[in-house]
């Protein structure tokens, strides 16, 4: 259910964009990766779900993005970012796309690897 919601969510997103951009409105599918936030860990104690081995690792080798850097990625893909650039970036936008990061991370360690 999860992909299939994810992969409906990209296919709305292209065509709001397309039919949006004639009338200068901006639409975008951002992925700001494994960020180690309250949801992370009520799921790495859920017994049931299903990832939760994979996440807890994730978290054990330090692959989780703070709250921080993901929010100094989605302040410079919504604030800081030209129009006219947005509206030609590709989509989904991801957290992990190096081209942009000079913009927005000023020291690459602060970003894992992407853990899956």
């Amino acid at each position: 259910t999860y992909c299939a919601s994810k992969a409906g969510l990209d296919e709305v997103t292209a065509i709001l964009r397309q039919e949006l951009e004639e009338k200068n409105i901006g639409v975008a599918n951002v992925i700001p990766g494994e960020v180690d936030t309250r949801i992370q860990e009520i799921l790495r104690d859920t017994k049931t779900f299903f990832l939760r081995d994979i996440f807890i690792e994730a978290k054990e080798n330090g692959k989780l993005i703070s709250p921080k850097i993901c929010s100094n990625f989605l302040k410079w893909f919504l604030c800081d970012l030209c129009f006219d650039e947005y509206k030609t970036s590709a989509m989904p936008q991801t957290i992990y796309d190096k081209t942009h990061h000079k913009y927005w991370l000023s020291n690459s360690k602060d970003l894992p690897d992407f853990p899956f």
